[in-house]
């Protein structure tokens, strides 16, 4: 028996129904991305993690705008304005950080502060912070995991940085509060380095 030409085969079976394009992008983790994009650049273009890393965002925005949309765009970031200067602080951060970012009870952002030595009057500052300050801050924390080679999940600092002082501050606060019971729990196990480590 003949083969049935390709053009009746496709007559019989169905199309497979493709995902709007908005579906997509709310399914992604434009975090889990955005880190794994920089984790990239590290090993291929190393002159665009250094601009990444070395201009804030709030300061010099052109300097890095190209590469912050290339980056953007392919996490399926669709944010404008003030959104959009959040976004591109969160990938700052990411950046001076080295995309050191995980998931998972082992990276719990709080836990691992309390590890490398962030104490409670810092931790205080932060979660406290408004959106002004947080620009300022936020990158110190990036350098302190930096300095200590450690890993987080960057999850609840992001949502710090893009829903402080909006209309979605119920996000914001429960990154507060995700980040204060990790902290807690970190803070128990890890005190001593906790003291004995300087401050950033």
């Amino acid at each position: 028996m003949a083969p049935m030409p390709l053009s009746q085969m496709e007559k019989l079976m169905p199309l497979p129904e493709m995902p709007a394009p908005q579906e997509e992008d709310r399914t992604k983790d434009p975090v889990a991305s955005l880190a794994g994009q920089i984790r990239y650049l590290q090993q291929f273009d190393r002159g665009a993690l250094a601009r990444l890393r070395r201009f804030h965002p709030a300061q010099e925005a052109a300097a890095i705008l190209f590469d912050a949309e290339r980056l953007l765009h392919k996490a399926g970031v669709q944010a404008q304005g003030e959104a959009r200067a959040r976004w591109e602080l969160v990938l700052h951060c990411l950046a001076i950080a080295q995309g050191r970012h995980a998931s998972g009870a082992q990276a719990s952002a709080g836990e691992v502060l309390a590890r490398v030595g962030m104490s409670e009057p810092r931790l205080r500052q932060l979660i406290e912070a408004d959106p002004e300050l947080l620009s300022d801050l936020m990158p110190r924390v990036a350098r302190r995991i930096a300095a200590e080679g450690a890993t987080l999940d960057w999850r609840p600092l992001a949502d710090l940085l893009l829903y402080a002082g909006t209309q979605h501050e119920d996000r914001a606060d429960r990154a507060r509060r995700k980040l204060v019971e990790g902290f807690l729990r970190g803070d128990s196990r890890h005190g001593s380095a906790r003291e004995a480590a300087p401050e950033a």
